[in-house]
């Protein structure tokens, strides 16, 4: 994912405050940088408050980035930028950050934002949510039926979720492709297919054989930072990476067990810095 950051202008009077506010997404992360203009001494004189590649709502300033990564990294990565995930307030707000984000990828990707839970009420039912700029906690826009940890432990808030796009609680360890994009393995058909959050197929690839585009058996898929997917080939016994389009990039492994060999690999996952795990 992408952020953004803000920095205080040195030309304007103590008067004027700056904040911000970042938010990052599962697939994607959103970065906003808040900043207060509130005027000038004389109050005449207009006051640039967004940088230039930046979004103005009211007195923030919001910016889109992509890369995928849980919620406590990418909150950790807008402090280090001198924010926050986003906090929201009112549906006006809700509406113009979906529109951020629908501008930087062309739909609504499911978003980090920086709501999360009490960690001592998460399983019970009266649930308590903070926002993690320490705003009060005074909007929610859950689609129907949640938060319900449906998945177990869900303290973490995602926007643009589902048909109704609204809010969901997750898991916060969930690492998605920045485009918000679901990847199903079809062991028996041979197939990788490719769907919007919505359900849309986008793209399928793959069929029974041996071949550069071809599966026998494949058991699981990653998604690294580049978006790339690699697929375990379970009884060609090789790990394969190809693109979001479904072109391959690489392929690697041969029967037996020595080094670069499998013996019917089955999990995958993408450690960043080029490393792939394999099991």
């Amino acid at each position: 994912m992408d952020y953004l950051h803000f920095e205080l202008n040195p030309t304007l009077s103590n008067r004027f405050v700056k904040e911000t506010i970042t938010m990052a997404m599962l697939t994607i992360l959103l970065l906003l940088s808040a900043a207060f203009a509130l005027g000038d001494a004389d109050g005449l004189r207009p006051v640039r408050r967004c940088r230039s590649g930046w979004t103005e709502y009211g007195s923030h300033c919001f910016m889109f980035i992509k890369t995928a990564r849980t919620w406590a990294k990418a909150e950790r990565h807008c402090i280090s930028l001198g924010g926050n995930l986003a906090s929201v307030h009112r549906s006006e707000e809700a509406q113009s950050l979906q529109g951020v984000v629908f501008s930087g990828t062309g739909e609504f990707t499911p978003t980090w934002i920086g709501g999360f839970e009490d960690p001592k009420r998460i399983l019970l039912k009266d649930r308590l949510w903070f926002w993690s700029d320490g705003s009060k906690f005074d909007y929610q826009d859950w689609i129907q039926g949640e938060p319900n940890n449906n998945g177990g432990r869900e303290p973490c808030i995602v926007m643009n979720f589902g048909g109704e796009q609204g809010w969901n609680d997750l898991a916060c360890g969930n690492r998605l492709p920045s485009n918000g994009h679901v990847i199903i393995v079809d062991n028996k058909a041979c197939t990788v297919f490719i769907f919007q959050p919505t359900g849309k197929l986008l793209t399928k690839f793959g069929s029974r054989g041996n071949g550069d585009k071809q599966f026998a058996g494949p058991h699981f898929a990653a998604v690294n930072n580049n978006n790339e997917i690699i697929v375990t080939d379970f009884h060609n016994h090789s790990v394969k990476v190809f693109t979001p389009e479904g072109e391959l990039l690489l392929k690697f492994g041969s029967n037996g067990e020595g080094n670069g060999q499998f013996n019917a690999p089955t999990g995958v996952a993408d450690w960043g810095n080029s490393r792939i795990q394999v099991q």
